[in-house]
């Protein structure tokens, strides 16, 4: 017979009519609106990693953040980068002050790549810091040093109008 489709000839498994029509994802996972951010995040090797800092660091990146419209995982990443070029991490880390004198006891998390925080936990582990000590630190460090250039160039700018 013309145009009637022969049942027999198509694969009306179940399992597969749902992967065409949701993707492949569970009921579950239809429910969570950010599922095809989760997907891409896992397919590109991006993980949720949580260190623990100290709570004004975390309040100093949050307006960091904000103020210069910025992720904070950005943020983390140019901090460790520049501590890489500028000197050498083993020197920065013996002359860094006593862990004991900033309590880092607050879990903050990053979206990074597993292979950054891999890299993180790796300098760790040769200064004898903690994870969250070094966070921390290099954290504060480049907050700082961004801010006074940043204040530094609104002066000159305010002088010569």
């Amino acid at each position: 017979m013309k145009g009637m489709i022969n049942v027999s000839d198509k694969n009306y498994d179940s399992n597969n009519v749902n992967k065409i029509t949701n993707g492949g994802y569970t009921s579950d996972e239809m429910n969570n609106k950010y599922r095809f951010q989760k997907r891409w995040q896992e397919k590109n090797g991006y993980i949720v990693k949580s260190y623990r800092l100290n709570e004004e660091t975390i309040k100093n990146l949050l307006k960091f953040s904000e103020e210069n419209d910025i992720s904070q995982a950005s943020i983390l990443r140019n901090a460790f980068q520049r501590y890489k070029e500028r000197t050498k991490l083993d020197v920065f880390l013996r002359f860094t002050v006593s862990p004991q004198d900033k309590k880092c006891d607050i879990k903050k998390g990053f979206k990074i790549t597993k292979e950054f925080a891999e890299e993180i936990e790796s300098v760790g582990k040769r200064s004898g810091h903690t994870y969250g000590y070094f966070v921390t630190k290099i954290l504060d460090d480049y907050m700082e040093e961004e801010n006074k250039t940043k204040n530094k160039s609104i002066n000159e700018q305010n002088r010569n109008p």
